[in-house]
């Protein structure tokens, strides 16, 4: 486990799937007490849409992830937690953008 000082090396992931540790041990090993954000590309929404994100390294935790907005001026805003949709009648349709989702 962690025992250096700031945040812990960050948990990675492929598609959702946490990977484990054997496979991220490398990447462990690069961080130090002056990390305090990693960048990521992220893909947000049920379009995949890909936008620059960040977590942050705040009192020894991990925030975020935060993301950019390009109508905003690139500002980072904080990703809302998703949600499950369940049990859609069948004469409902789901759209995002335009574009059905169901």
């Amino acid at each position: 486990d962690w025992s250096g000082s700031g945040c812990p090396p960050p948990d990675m992931a492929l598609n959702g799937s946490v990977l484990p540790r054997t496979a991220t041990d490398r990447h462990r090993s690069d961080y130090s007490t002056e990390v305090t954000e990693v960048k990521f590309s992220g893909q947000i929404g049920p379009l995949g849409e890909k936008r620059l994100c960040k977590i942050k390294c705040i009192g020894g935790s991990w925030v975020g992830p935060l993301c950019q907005n390009q109508d905003e001026g690139g500002r980072y805003h904080p990703l809302f937690r998703s949600c499950r949709l369940e049990h859609v009648p069948a004469h409902l349709i789901v759209t995002y953008k335009n574009i059905t989702v169901t």
